[in-house]
């Protein structure tokens, strides 16, 4: 039966080394190259994993698992405390683990235990690299536990292996398929397919953008997430939303108020116009800036935008984290803020070299800040206008579905780049796309 698995090659050296796995089979082999194995024997299999690494998942790569492992998480607390106070009722409230590996040896014994050895091979330019595709959360329970001197010699996990080489073209779908019983957001999916490729050749490598769930060192404000950065240029994409251009759609209100359902639209904006990422959060940091200093200076009030009072900043915990590494500590509804940045795409063209800015901001910083004065001052007319009808009840929402609140911006940003451009003819800021 063994002869008929796919052959593993002992003289690789980077394949990492054996894990032994004491399990009790549930069924025989379904075909050869799967073994669905279940009623772990946690004493071994934690003894096992408290081989610890940096990953700390003992010698399973954590890859293609993608999520990240996030230990303050109620899912992740709740295993503890199953695996401290009901240890026996474990593997009957715990979804288990799916793992891809080489089953070495099986090893019958006379408890009537099994003992599979297993081994897991690095990345190819073939093949993914074997490791957890799910559960890891519950693999990291038990090396918890033992850490925390908990004894997990009742609890049993389910696991199932896949024993063979994946090839690149499986990438991201054996691990989606097998977290089918896992609603995980569409960067992971996404991230795990490798369709951000174009997005990461041009951010800066310094900047902290979460691709991933539970994505370690990466802030969980959304504006950190790589969604934030999509709906950023799909807001600004001047190629297919041209306010004075009856033929086209006016204003790109979808990706906005329902992001979520064009997220694949979302990747192929991003396809074009990628380049502008950094001049994007430049933008929307300028904006943060001014707007929280116009608050400062006359504290003015209005739905949605929450700043610190003098002498509390350290007791307001709510912040904006750009992936840039600036962090404000204040609130600003992105239906606000999205409206205006995507006003930009009035200053933007394309030529054959790539997309252009018609002005300058980087040469002429001034010129940016007058901008947004002029863009900001007419938010807050609409918003107070707004404020007098709904009384102050879903403002933001309600602004950011109305399309003459998008045109304002526009019939602005338009104003501005007419009397401007005339006398900035440098365009030496070209970016290529």
């Amino acid at each position: 039966m063994f002869s008929e698995i796919e052959p593993f090659d002992e003289n690789d050296s980077s394949v990492i080394p054996a894990f032994y796995l004491r399990a009790k089979l549930e069924v025989e082999y379904l075909d050869p190259d799967i073994i669905e194995s279940a009623e772990i024997n946690a004493v071994a299999f934690g003894n096992s994993l408290a081989r610890l690494t940096k990953s700390e998942l003992g010698i399973i790569p954590a890859f293609p698992n993608p999520r990240g492992l996030d230990t303050t998480q109620e899912v992740f607390l709740g295993m503890l405390e199953t695996l401290r106070d009901n240890p026996d009722l474990y593997v009957s409230k715990n979804r288990g683990a799916k793992i891809s590996a080489f089953v070495e040896n099986i090893e019958d014994t006379e408890s009537g235990t099994t003992i599979l050895t297993l081994a897991f091979a690095p990345p190819s330019d073939e093949t993914i690299g074997q490791g957890v595709h799910d559960g890891q959360h519950t693999l990291f329970s038990f090396v918890r536990a033992r850490l925390d001197g908990i004894n997990v010699s009742a609890a049993r996990a389910r696991i199932l292996i896949l024993n063979k080489y994946l090839p690149k073209e499986s990438e991201g779908i054996i691990t989606t398929e097998w977290q089918q019983s896992y609603r995980h957001d569409k960067r992971t999916k996404y991230n795990t397919q490798g369709k951000f490729q174009e997005l990461k050749k041009v951010i800066p490598q310094a900047w902290k953008v979460a691709y991933y769930q539970n994505q370690p060192d990466v802030s969980s404000d959304l504006r950190s997430s790589v969604d934030h950065l999509l709906q950023l240029l799909c807001v600004v994409d001047f190629e297919n939303y041209n306010w004075l251009n009856a033929r086209l759609a006016r204003h790109p209100v979808s990706f906005a108020t329902n992001f979520g359902s064009n997220y694949d639209s979302a990747i192929g904006v991003s396809h074009r116009l990628s380049c502008l990422i950094p001049d994007l959060i430049a933008i929307e940091e300028a904006l943060l800036v001014h707007i929280r200093n116009d608050f400062q200076r006359s504290r003015i009030k209005l739905p949605g935008f929450h700043f610190p009072t003098v002498g509390q900043e350290h007791n307001f915990k709510a912040t904006i984290a750009l992936p840039n590494g600036r962090i404000f500590q204040m609130i600003v509804p992105k239906a606000i803020l999205l409206p205006i940045i995507s006003s930009f795409r009035q200053l933007l063209k394309r030529e054959e070299t790539g997309v252009i800015w018609k002005i300058d901001f980087r040469k002429n910083p001034d010129k940016l800040d007058k901008l947004i004065k002029q863009l900001w001052s007419s938010a807050k007319t609409s918003i107070s206008a707004k404020v007098a009808l709904t009384a102050g009840i879903h403002t933001s929402a309600i602004l950011i579905r109305e399309r003459e609140f998008w045109h304002s911006f526009c019939s602005i940003a338009h104003a501005f780049c007419e009397a401007e451009c005339s006398s900035d003819t440098d365009l030496s800021n070209r970016i290529i796309n």
